[in-house]
């Protein structure tokens, strides 16, 4: 294996310490080494089936130091072996997917500096950035590395907002830029990622979304469970840019949708 790759999968199979079982959501309660390890070892083979290429970066960058940023990366690392674990398959694969497209993730921490906030200035809200710079609403068809920003709460399994599943909607995201399915209307864009996040709250037991920051309603997961169309949805998010209609939703101003 040549490049970045190796150091990169030397520093994913190191241990990582769990926190203490009683800190824990009762549903994280199984996570361990073990599953830590069974993240490492998706992201090995997924190196492994294309090298050089396929690398979900699970570190501080250099010119993040010091104990607050050192415990986000430990932090991210088991919500991730949590994902790993889902009773949910599709979320399961979502991480899969993430591991094996062809660009780089790369996840960062909102902090105190304003570059990492997301465009509307909240410091509570994640986003995830193309790293080549050109405006979202351009779309992409090839694959393009993404740069998570994740608010410390989002990986951090002590605090209830854990549940809110705000990892796997920028991880639906990720994979949209990373494999050139990233649609150039946001209402689409948002909506494929809210279907996955609410696909986890369902299985975590959290109350679902129904709209996107109350802009546009987001009711696919809820219309897709009630018409057995979840498999169909899942789909899309793997293997396309668009998603279907949903009556529930409304009509789409934009015509957007995939009918």
């Amino acid at each position: 294996m040549a490049g970045t790759a190796a150091p990169f999968l030397a520093r994913a199979l190191a241990p990582v310490p769990a926190p203490a079982r009683s800190a824990l959501p009762r549903r994280a309660h199984r996570m361990d080494r073990r599953a830590v390890g069974r993240v490492a070892a998706c992201i090995v083979l997924a190196s492994l089936a294309r090298p050089a290429r396929a690398l979900l970066m699970l570190d501080a960058p250099r010119a993040l130091t010091g104990s607050r940023h050192h415990a986000f990366y430990e932090q991210l690392r088991q919500s991730l072996a949590v994902l790993a674990e889902s009773p949910q398959p599709h979320v399961r694969q979502l991480l899969a997917a993430v591991a094996a497209a062809p660009a780089a993730v790369t996840f960062r921490p909102v902090t105190d500096d304003p570059a990492t906030w997301a465009s509307d200035g909240d410091r509570e809200r994640g986003h995830t950035q193309p790293v080549d710079g050109r405006p979202k609403n351009e779309g992409r068809t090839r694959p393009t590395g993404a740069d998570v920003y994740l608010p410390p709460w989002s990986v951090d399994m002590r605090t209830p907002r854990w549940h809110d599943g705000l990892l796997v909607h920028e991880l639906v995201h990720a994979l949209d830029l990373t494999t050139g399915h990233y649609h150039p209307d946001v209402r689409v864009r948002e909506r494929r990622a809210v279907f996955m996040q609410n696909l986890w709250r369902d299985s975590t037991g959290t109350p679902l979304h129904g709209s996107y920051h109350g802009e546009f309603p987001t009711l696919d997961y809820q219309e897709a469970k009630r018409e057995g169309r979840i498999e169909e949805y899942a789909a899309y998010v793997f293997h396309r840019s668009d998603f279907p209609h949903t009556p529930a939703n409304g009509p789409d101003p934009r015509g957007q949708e995939s009918r």
